[in-house]
């Protein structure tokens, strides 16, 4: 399945162990550091709450989105950006959203990662139904307890 890390992106089923810069747009950084979120006195979480608008052909497809920590890799005139692994507890899944619709899920909360740069990707589970077209968006919401 093709990880994709911008938050507000298409989504597509073609198999990629990378983020190819010719093959989609840069992904959108996020860099973490847990001291940015810190207040004294609680514990910081994080969640992912994502949403995918679908035209009238249904997504017969499940969308699994995470955060990751990305590292730029790359060859002359090339830049790719290759996941790590998934951010425990990170994932959030839509399951074959409904056409004409926003379908919406959120992770639970999870533990800010090791200070680094992160992307919000979607991985699906096969390739995008015939004359279906999505939009994935996805946002990283901060939480003390």
């Amino acid at each position: 399945s093709r990880q994709q890390a911008n938050p507000n992106m298409d989504a597509s089923g073609s198999a990629s162990g990378s983020f190819v810069g010719s093959a989609i747009r840069p992904p959108d950084f996020i860099y973490l550091d847990d001291a940015d979120y810190a207040v004294s006195g609680k514990t910081t979480k994080l969640r992912l709450r994502v949403q995918v608008a679908v035209n009238p052909t249904k997504a017969a497809l499940k969308f699994t989105f995470g955060l990751y920590p990305i590292t730029p890799e790359g060859s002359a005139k090339t830049l790719d950006f290759v996941a790590g692994e998934l951010v425990t507890g990170s994932s959030a899944v839509v399951n074959e959203p409904a056409a004409l619709g926003i379908s919406q899920t959120a992770s639970g909360d999870f533990n800010v990662p090791a200070d680094g740069l992160y992307a919000i990707c979607v991985t699906t589970s096969a390739a995008l139904t015939e004359n279906s077209a999505v939009v994935c968006a996805a946002q990283l919401q901060v939480r003390h307890t």
